[in-house]
């Protein structure tokens, strides 16, 4: 017997579709930094090419030094410097909160 789902099932295909585009309508998970968490760590050398990428974004210079940066879903979205204080952030994010808490922690390191 070679009868094909199709022929078994003749509106499957519609009804896939329908599934389909249900779930592509689903709510997901909100994308925002306010409902995902907030990793704030020191910047390695292997963080270079994200903070040159920030720095762009922010049309502002890298920050120099020892940095603290804060990563949102693993992405790199504010940089503190260690040495002098100063910062960038993703302009095309919300940031401000995040910024503030690694300013926060970059003053409990002791930095200016």
């Amino acid at each position: 017997m070679n009868t094909s789902l199709s022929q078994l099932i003749p509106d499957v295909e519609p009804r896939v579709a329908r599934a389909a585009a249900s779930q592509a309508l689903a709510p997901t998970a909100r994308q925002d930094p306010f409902f995902s968490p907030v990793l704030i760590r020191l910047a390695t050398f292997a963080d270079r090419p994200a903070l040159e990428r920030l720095a762009q974004l922010d049309s502002s210079p890298r920050p120099e030094g020892q940095s603290l940066i804060g990563q949102v879903r693993g992405q790199v979205v504010v940089a503190v410097s260690l040495v002098d204080g100063t910062s960038i952030a993703d302009p095309f994010m919300a940031t401000g909160p995040i910024l503030e808490l690694v300013q926060l922690r970059a003053r409990q390191l002791g930095a200016q």
